[in-house]
């Protein structure tokens, strides 16, 4: 499949908007998934989504950065693929490197600072 432009950025607003906002695990990621993907956009019928999940419960790794790697490859190519692993994953991934490195830096602050504790 040659990747739409306009499907490649649909892709690409949708998996970083559920990145960001998508936190409770697998199940909630694929709930949420379902809800766009199917109820609201109409990309793909609720049989098929089904059929996705029970293909990600036969391989190994995380079932809901797995559908939206498949949900992107049907959508938009490879290239569709790449960008929904690239922005489901990484966004989330982000907010664990962004607090390694707050976290730590809040922790010099003057005592009276709630962080000051962990010292």
């Amino acid at each position: 499949m040659v990747a739409n432009n306009k499907h490649l950025k649909e892709l690409a607003a949708l998996f970083l908007k559920l990145g960001v906002t998508a936190f409770g695990g697998p199940a909630a990621h694929i709930a949420m998934m379902q809800k766009e993907v199917v109820d609201k956009r109409k990309w793909m019928d609720h049989q098929h989504f089904l059929d996705l999940i029970g293909a990600t419960n036969l391989i190994p790794g995380p079932n809901s950065t797995e559908i939206a790697i498949h949900i992107g490859h049907e959508r938009g190519g490879m290239a569709g693929a790449f960008d929904c692993r690239l922005l489901f994953y990484n966004a989330s991934s982000n907010y664990y490197r962004l607090y390694c490195v707050v976290i730590p830096a809040l922790r010099t602050v003057a005592p009276g600072n709630i962080f000051y504790i962990w010292h």
